[in-house]
């Protein structure tokens, strides 16, 4: 198996977390061997997806790993690395493009459909706990503030 976007950062988020394979696996309830499985470059099944891009804390760290597997789909449908970039770039035509050869492997693709869906679901409940922790509104003054 080649090492592939997702085993690489899943390795490197172990790595930086001063974390090992063993630990991860209890956090997400996926075994030990699969998470080698993963890291040497297999496609993961959705439940183990699911499971591996819940087990983290910070919330960042789960969209990263969605990305990175989100990134060996659109290899896998068959553009070469870098000719689609996941990064937002300032060229507002590039974020249409995007969007719109996003649509189309959905269209084709189930497992990138499922993908895109859970990623947008792991969004809005990202920012749905960022606006609950932090509502907008007037700035809370302290009692020697004017």
């Amino acid at each position: 198996m080649k090492t592939r976007h997702m085993g690489a950062a899943l390795s490197s988020l172990i790595s930086i977390k001063k974390t090992n394979q063993i630990a991860i696996s209890k956090q997400s309830g996926v075994s030990q061997p699969a998470i080698n499985r993963l890291i040497q470059g297999a496609r993961p099944t959705p439940e183990t997806l699911n499971a591996i891009t819940h087990a983290w804390e910070n919330q960042s760290d789960n969209i990263a790993l969605l990305m990175e597997h989100l990134r060996d789909e659109i290899h896998r449908a068959g553009h070469k690395d870098g000719s689609i970039k996941i990064l937002p770039r300032q060229h507002s035509d590039w974020d249409e493009e995007l969007i719109n050869t996003l649509i189309g492997a959905a269209r084709i693709d189930q497992d990138v459909r499922a993908l895109l869906i859970d990623l947008a679901n792991l969004i809005n409940r990202s920012q749905a706990l960022s606006i609950a922790a932090d509502p907008p509104g007037t700035k809370y003054k302290g009692k020697n503030e004017k």
